[in-house]
């Protein structure tokens, strides 16, 4: 492959032009061009395969300390967002509770001590799964931070509650007959007018 230039010796009347021979210089410039494309596609290829495995060792390392975390006994940081960790356990023991109850009442093709079985290993092993979630550091972490938020949060007191739902009652029963005045309002012109035919 060689290379061409637009830039040259223009010809002269008595030669017209012959023999003349192009400079190519552009030809060395795209070889190495072509090479450092080739060496930054290189190292791209590199760079990405090396995210890629430092991406897959830290999922590995997140699972294997997930499921270390199943097997501890210790409470994270027991005196520390108490209330949303045992809201959470409740929650997550409820569903386990409902899944265990409805497989063993609601069965249809295991037999029914089977079935008991399950739902008692469900049962045990939700409430002990619930127990190691709400303990687990990152997700421990992150309940704390929501109980430290709620707690900054200024909640009214019981007058002021009772006072406002005052108000959105009487509100919603203006609303209502606000509501009630104009359909009977628009009924009766359009039964007038002829669209709506007349009740009778």
């Amino acid at each position: 492959m060689q290379g061409c230039s637009s830039i040259g010796r223009a010809p002269v009347s008595k030669t017209g032009g012959c023999e003349f021979d192009s400079r190519r210089p552009c030809h060395d410039f795209c070889i190495g061009g072509d090479a450092h494309l080739v060496s930054a596609a290189g190292a791209g290829i590199s760079v990405g395969a090396g995210m890629q495995d430092s991406m897959s060792r830290e999922k590995v390392a997140s699972a294997v300390m997930w499921f270390g975390e199943l097997f501890q006994v210790g409470v994270y940081k027991r005196s520390q967002g108490r209330i949303a960790r045992q809201v959470t356990f409740t929650a997550l023991v409820i569903v386990f509770a409902v899944a265990a109850w409805r497989l063993a009442y609601h069965r249809m093709w295991l037999p029914g001590n089977v079935a008991l079985a399950l739902a008692g290993f469900l049962l045990v092993g939700g409430m002990w799964l619930s127990f190691r979630v709400v303990n687990v550091p990152r997700f421990a972490d992150f309940l704390i931070a929501v109980e430290a938020e709620m707690n900054k949060v200024s909640w009214p007191s019981k007058a002021e509650l009772i006072r406002s739902a005052v108000v959105v009652i009487f509100v919603l029963f203006f609303l209502t007959v606000v509501l009630f005045g104009f359909d009977l309002v628009w009924g009766f012109v359009f039964e007038q007018i002829g669209i709506l035919k007349k009740s009778s």
